[in-house]
């Protein structure tokens, strides 16, 4: 028998690394009543398997399925901090952040996964619509999540005003 010194290790800290418990998850009733649409939240105690649920769902993809996870390191804590300084209510500030988060993916998913859009020309109108959106304030069809919050570019507004005689003229200028 080992001493406790030799043993290198006793097993892993999560499970959510294993291979094998993610697969053992794809005919869990709970898996599948998500993936069905019969259930929107799976609530359980810690090693109920929540993670393999989740991380099926987004390794289960097809043409006609798309999916992205968001995790709580994907929330912007710093513009949360920013939130509590300005005094926004604190369910306003999960909810607004949350929402935003949650559309700019489906826009992401829109843009660049979804070849079904668009299928008529209303819905033309609004991806493209969408697509400027996201295009102007993140430079790409495909931002990084990480950054929604934390643009790496900023608008210079450089405001400029012309005084000769009795004429004014006033413009802006953005770089």
């Amino acid at each position: 028998m080992k001493s406790i010194s030799q043993i290198e290790s006793i097993g892993g800290i999560d499970a959510d690394n294993d291979d094998l418990l993610i697969s053992c998850f794809q005919n869990h009733n709970a898996f599948k009543d998500v993936v069905d649409f019969k259930r929107c939240i799976v609530i359980g105690r810690k090693g109920t398997g929540k993670t393999a649920i989740f991380k099926n769902i987004l390794i289960d993809r097809n043409f006609d399925k798309f999916s992205f996870g968001h995790t709580f390191s994907d929330y912007p804590w710093h513009h949360h901090d920013v939130q509590v300084k300005m005094g926004v209510p604190d369910f306003e500030r999960y909810v607004h952040s949350w929402k935003y988060l949650i559309l700019i993916t489906i826009s992401k998913i829109l843009l660049n996964e979804d070849q079904s859009i668009p299928y008529d020309d209303r819905s033309l109108d609004y991806s493209s619509k969408i697509e400027r959106f996201i295009i102007d304030s993140y430079g790409s069809r495909n931002p990084d999540i990480t950054q929604i919050f934390t643009p790496s570019k900023r608008l210079k507004i450089k405001p400029n005003l012309n005084v000769a005689g009795e004429l004014i003229s006033a413009d802006i200028s953005l770089e």
